[in-house]
């Protein structure tokens, strides 16, 4: 079993650069939400990763802000 990152849906979604869960056409992922020449992109920390352009995409939910990591020892 992975890492648990436990979304915080009080806190204002659209800060800078801030780590969000988001589910884009019914899948969820991690990445950082980022605002870039007027784009919005969900960017990878991994760069082996593209990053998804999601401006105009009709199927994006952002779940809420990832405020901490539980890493199972």
């Amino acid at each position: 079993m992975g890492d648990f990152a436990p979304p915080c849906g009080l806190r204002p979604v659209f800060e800078s650069e801030k780590v969000v869960i988001a589910a884009l056409n019914g899948e969820l992922t991690v990445k950082r939400l980022v605002r870039r020449n007027g784009r919005v992109l969900l960017v990878p920390e991994n760069p082996d990763y593209p990053e998804i352009d999601i401006t105009e995409h009709e199927y994006v939910h952002i779940w809420g802000v990832v405020t901490y990591v539980i890493h199972k020892l």
